[in-house]
């Protein structure tokens, strides 16, 4: 084998070690709505500060809905990849939804409703004592 043959060899395998760490170490991002709702999320829905509606998503399928300080508690489900099904006690609505990695936008006919995903914030560190 010839020295120029050897080192297109070494540099294609590098190429695909590279290739191979790399998709090795990416950030696995949700593929579906039911993974990326999975989440707390918030919105204004007037100009008061009491018109902030917060919802959590489990991944086992409940959720937590507070309006003006009041939580209730329900389940939910997609019906498919954009269509959400929520029920609190004996009503249930679907609703038209876009999840995206820190948006949330719900539609049920002509209402519409932006959330945001509320971000966790990072422990403070321990402090030490020596």
């Amino acid at each position: 084998m010839a020295k120029q043959d050897l080192v297109m060899q070494m540099v294609r395998i590098a190429g695909i070690l590279g290739a191979l760490f790399l998709g090795a170490v990416a950030p696995v991002q949700a593929d579906s709505s039911k993974e990326r709702i999975v989440g707390k999320w918030w919105a204004y829905t007037g100009a008061a500060e009491g018109d902030k509606i917060t919802m959590e998503f489990g991944p086992d399928g409940t959720y937590n809905v507070t309006v003006g300080g009041q939580t209730n508690k329900g389940s939910y489900r997609f019906v498919n990849d954009t269509t959400l099904e929520t029920k609190i006690g004996d009503s249930v609505s679907q609703f038209t939804a876009a999840v995206a990695t820190d948006d949330l936008a719900l539609s049920q006919g002509a209402e519409k409703a932006s959330f945001q995903r509320v971000k966790q914030q990072a422990a403070e560190p321990a402090e030490n004592k020596s």
